[in-house]
């Protein structure tokens, strides 16, 4: 059950990380323009 968790937090992290670079690249672009 605590591997289950740990699987959960590591994947909440993952897509945190991707939609926090997906929004430093949005920004960066907008920028740009």
């Amino acid at each position: 059950m605590r591997d289950l968790v740990g699987c959960v937090g590591c994947l909440f992290y993952i897509i945190l990380a991707i939609f926090s670079i997906g929004l430093i690249m949005f920004s960066f672009i907008e920028m740009s323009l």
